[in-house]
């Protein structure tokens, strides 16, 4: 993911193979899809994680940004579901690619992470992405929809500061 060059080969890849397999249903596609999924899904972990801990680092800062987490899990939530119904999920591989995607979406609503309540935090139109993330996230097959939920109406309250005007 460092590389954007290379990580918009993986999201055209992983795009290509979940089409493919929605039109034909070639079980091929679909397992493609879901190898491409969890490293995905594993590297941004592994990036937000290293945001966090480390701080800011100029040549990966931008690749791990919230802004560019955002957009991606949402890819990544709607690959999900193309391929959920094809079988080359097995419940082990589900459970995890599932804890996964939670937990990027907790990490989306972490102010450690990305501070969206500070007033430079507000302004960005990473808080849209964010919070277009988190509804993706929680329309999957997942039990912790509904913390996810009221995670986004948090960040939109705070987003529009709606809680002091109340």
């Amino acid at each position: 993911w460092q590389v954007k060059a290379f990580r918009r080969t993986f999201d055209d890849t992983l795009d290509a193979c979940a089409t493919i397999y929605a039109v034909t249903k070639n079980l091929e596609y679909a397992e493609r899809a879901k190898e491409i999924l969890k490293y995905q899904l594993e590297d941004m972990r592994w990036g937000m994680q290293y945001r966090t801990t480390s701080g800011y680092n100029s040549k990966m800062n931008d690749t791990y940004e919230a802004v560019h987490i955002g957009r991606h899990v949402q890819r990544d939530a709607l690959t999900y579901d193309m391929i959920y119904d094809s079988g080359v999920i097995s419940e082990e591989e589900d459970a995890y690619i599932r804890n996964l995607f939670n937990w990027v979406a907790y990490k989306l609503t972490d102010s450690s992470y990305y501070n969206y309540t500070n007033a430079s935090g507000q302004i960005h139109n990473y808080n849209a992405d964010r919070i277009s993330a988190l509804i993706q996230i929680s329309k999957l097959h997942t039990k912790a929809h509904i913390l996810i939920i009221l995670a986004a109406v948090e960040v939109i309250l705070n987003l529009f500061d709606i809680t002091s005007r109340v």
